[in-house]
């Protein structure tokens, strides 16, 4: 085993450093930014690219599309015509650039080319028609994100032209950066035109509508409206967006629900629901210092938007009592992350768990409050605990407190008959004094006996 991880590790350091990036892989975000560099890993959930300063992972639902260093880019509203063993001559429908012409063998059909459906009556409406054009009939090199910006630009002189736009294209790539400009307009006009697009069948115009609206953030018709399709939508990708923007919105209304997704059998959700939870306790916490409120809640009050008192912790604790294996581990792991001392009772409950993954997790929550209390009582369970991984874990939140308090327990497991347990002991003893003493108990002990007899 040893040797394989071995040779995985040669390999990797092999592709990290013997290779050199001749052409660069692109990645364009949604939120406009693109990064240029090699992409080193893909899977379901990330992209990890290696750029100048590293390797950096990004969420794929971060991601708008990715063009490789060998892509060659297409061209708009072109599709050639499939080869045959005897191509059909078609001499009284002949191809235009805008054209798209198939052949089934026997019978012909022409897609007809791009139109914008409504005509324009004033200059800025005809320089907003001509940038969707150029959308519509991307060259090579054009990007539409910069396009997006110009056509935002002419349209906060003119929404109501660009609103209408919006209802009349159809074209699911053209659609999608109109949306995504008319949001960035933050015209309130433009709010009720966008929760429509949200309704849509197009998976797509559904995620467009719902970045589009995160503009919006003191408004409270977008955030319930925003909260209930959370819980009807049914394609994953369109619900991380929707916990993303409500995150972004800084919904604390919505934890509760976050909190339910904990447990949703989807582990990119349950992911995003975390993150969400963690940045909303956040700015609870800060709020409760006397920070003001910067944006998304139900009540407004003098002109800003005022939360819902909400203690995350305890919402997180009341769950944690009705949860199933799964949900526990995913509450522990979460509360960890939070490093909240007032979680501190109901761990301590948890640490005579009989499933020893609960304890472990319970045991690195605890370690990360840095609390003293906490200290006492993960020491206490580690003279009990027989599982030798969760023993483990107990060591290692000690080694994130830093408290000389527990160096005598620790010198202690160094003569524990597990070497996983005495390397573990060890490496934390280190941590906490600084003294390089190894799995030594003796010298550990003398150097303890000497230090607490000065």
């Amino acid at each position: 085993m040893n040797r394989k991880i071995e040779t995985l590790g040669i390999c990797v350091l092999c592709v990290f450093c013997g290779f050199s990036i001749l052409y660069a892989d692109i990645i364009h975000l949604k939120n406009g930014s693109t990064m240029e560099g090699q992409i080193v890993k893909e899977t379901d959930d990330e992209v990890a690219i290696k750029i100048a300063v590293g390797t950096i992972s990004i969420k794929r639902g971060d991601i708008e599309k990715i063009i490789k260093a060998d892509y060659t880019p297409e061209r708009k509203w072109i599709e050639e015509i499939p080869v045959e063993e005897t191509p059909p001559i078609i001499e009284t429908q002949p191809i235009t650039p805008s054209a798209t012409v198939t052949s089934t063998g026997t019978s012909i059909t022409e897609q007809a080319p791009f139109k914008i459906g409504l005509e324009p009556k004033t200059g800025i409406q005809t320089e907003i028609n001509v940038l969707i054009e150029r959308l519509a009939n991307l060259q090579e090199g054009e990007e539409p994100w910069s396009i997006m910006r110009e056509i935002t630009a002419k349209g906060e002189e003119d929404i109501a032209y660009l609103v209408g736009l919006m209802n009349e294209i159809n074209q699911p790539d053209v659609l999608y950066y109109l949306i995504q400009a008319v949001g960035n307009t933050r015209k309130p006009e433009a709010i009720n035109p966008l929760l429509e697009k949200i309704k849509s069948d197009d998976e797509k115009i559904r995620t467009a509508g719902i970045n589009a609206l995160s503009r919006f953030a003191y408004d409270p018709i977008v955030i319930r409206v925003l909260r209930a399709y959370l819980n009807e939508e049914q394609s994953v990708n369109v619900r991380m967006s929707l916990i993303n923007t409500l995150a972004a919105l800084e919904d604390t209304g919505a934890l509760p629900d976050f909190i339910s997704l904990l447990n949703d059998p989807d582990k990119s959700i349950r992911y995003a629901a975390s993150n969400a939870i963690v940045k909303l306790h956040q700015i609870v916490v800060a709020e409760s210092e006397g920070e003001p409120a910067r944006g998304g809640s139900e009540v407004e009050h003098q002109g800003r938007l005022r939360r819902p008192e909400i203690d995350v912790v305890s919402l997180l604790l009341d769950r944690l009592r009705r949860a199933d294996l799964q949900m526990k581990k995913e509450i522990l792991t979460l509360i960890g992350q939070l490093k909240d001392p007032r979680a501190l009772e109901a761990l301590v409950d948890l640490l005579g768990d009989r499933d020893a993954g609960i304890r472990a997790l319970v045991a690195m929550a605890l370690g990360g409050l840095k609390d003293k209390k906490a200290n006492e009582y993960i020491v206490e369970r580690l003279y009990e605990e027989r599982d030798t991984w969760t023993k483990v874990q107990l060591i290692l939140a000690l080694q994130k407190s830093r408290d000389f308090s527990v160096v005598s327990a620790l010198i202690d497991m160094l003569q524990d008959s597990d070497a996983n347990v005495r390397f573990s002991a060890g490496r934390t003893l280190r941590a906490i004094t600084k003294r390089a003493y190894g799995t030594d108990y003796e010298r550990w002990q003398k150097w303890w006996n000497a230090f607490r007899g000065k």
